[in-house]
Formats: C-alpha cells, sequence, structure tokens
C-alpha cells in the first residue's frame, strides 16, 4: 500500500505520517516542491524510528490518502529513549508554522518564558539546529516546553516530559491519546513547569 504523505509535510505531519506507515509497514508517498529537502527530513525521521525495513518512500503518488487518524495513532517510540536527568537543561520551542498567529506566544511572553527557571539553561529546537541535533538535545534535557509544532510531537515518542501550552487553538485535537501537562497561557506554564522542577 502507498501512502500519501499527510497535510503540508512539515515536521509534525511527517513524524505523524511516518509513526502510522511503520506500523503499516508501507510506502509513502513523497511528492512535494521540495522534494530533497522533505526526502533528507522523512529519511532522518525513518532513522529515529528505526523502521527503515517497514517504511520506504517512494515518487509515486500514493493510492491510500493519510488523514486526522495519523494524529489519534499512538507513536511508534524513537530508538533511543529519554532518560531522567538531572540535566539542568529546558528545551522549548515557541514558534509554529501553520496557524501561527494562533498558537504562538504574545511576543511580549517570548521572554518570560526563557528565563524563569534559576540554574536551568533553556535551549531552542529547530532551525538553524538540525533535526538529528535537536532531538539529541531532547535526549538531555529535563523536559520540554513548547506549543503544538514538530518537535512537541517528537516529544511524545521520545517520552520526555512534556508541557504544551494552550493560547487560542486547542491543542487536544492534534495530541490525541499522549501523554503531556496542558497549560493554559503563559503564566499556567511557568507555574506548572517550576512545579514540576521543584523551584
Amino acid at each position: 500500500m502507498i501512502y500519501q504523505l499527510y497535510g503540508g509535510g512539515g515536521l509534525g505531519d511527517s513524524w505523524a505520517s511516518v509513526s502510522y506507515v511503520g506500523k503499516c509497514h508501507g510506502t509513502l508517498s513523497v511528492i512535494t516542491k521540495e522534494n530533497a529537502v522533505r526526502t533528507e527530513m522523512l529519511n532522518n525521521i525513518i532513522t529515529l524510528l528505526g523502521v527503515q525495513k517497514s517504511v520506504y518512500l517512494s515518487q509515486q503518488r500514493g493510492d491510500h490518502s493519510l488523514t486526522r487518524m495519523v494524529w489519534t495513532s499512538p507513536y511508534l517510540p524513537t530508538v533511543r529513549r529519554w532518560k531522567p536527568g538531572p540535566y539542568g537543561r529546558i528545551c522549548y520551542q515557541f514558534e509554529g508554522i501553520s496557524n501561527a498567529n494562533l498558537k504562538q506566544p504574545p511576543p511580549a511572553d517570548f521572554e518570560k518564558l526563557v528565563g524563569f527557571a534559576s540554574g536551568f539553561q533553556f535551549v531552542r529546537l529547530g532551525k538553524p539546529v538540525s533535526l538529528i541535533e535537536s532531538v539529541d538535545i531532547m535526549h538531555k534535557s529535563d523536559l520540554f516546553l513548547g506549543i503544538c509544532s514538530g518537535f512537541s510531537h517528537i516529544a511524545h515518542s521520545i517520552g520526555i516530559p512534556t508541557f504544551l501550552i494552550q493560547y487560542q487553538m486547542p491543542i487536544a485535537p492534534w495530541h490525541h491519546g499522549k501523554k503531556y501537562s496542558l497549560c493554559n497561557g503563559t503564566n499556567e506554564a511557568i507555574h506548572f513547569v517550576k512545579s514540576y522542577l521543584k523551584i
């Protein structure tokens, strides 16, 4: 069965698609305007999830379109799983691509979100840091703090404690059945994380 890559092929779409197809042992169709970049990302995801023998990439159009079920299906775990620290590090991602105006913190809150935990280093995930390097950072962090974005989905597979901040767009539909702490706004996120870290 050839499955068509879900959505626009962003990081979250791609992670959920590879995880789903990996369980089905199928082929994932990659037909986008950025084939080379997208293919490299998908190959990295396939490696991180350890599904090289069950997911194949193809330029042929898929005969089965993936739907929103990719979000509700449990994700495959990464080959390397998170282990408790302490690491003295919080990894985060507050920038989203799709629906950014509904998901991201107000501009005035960015500074508050990256300096509230004394003694902890805050490390931003994503470009210019590569996907592989970002995942390595996640493995060496005490928790992930962010919005509904590509790295929030990766956090579920890694098993790192995950705190997701909800602003104007509901998070639940995209993280159904996943383990995370829902934070309604910036202040609640800071309170929950500080309570978790006991600081």
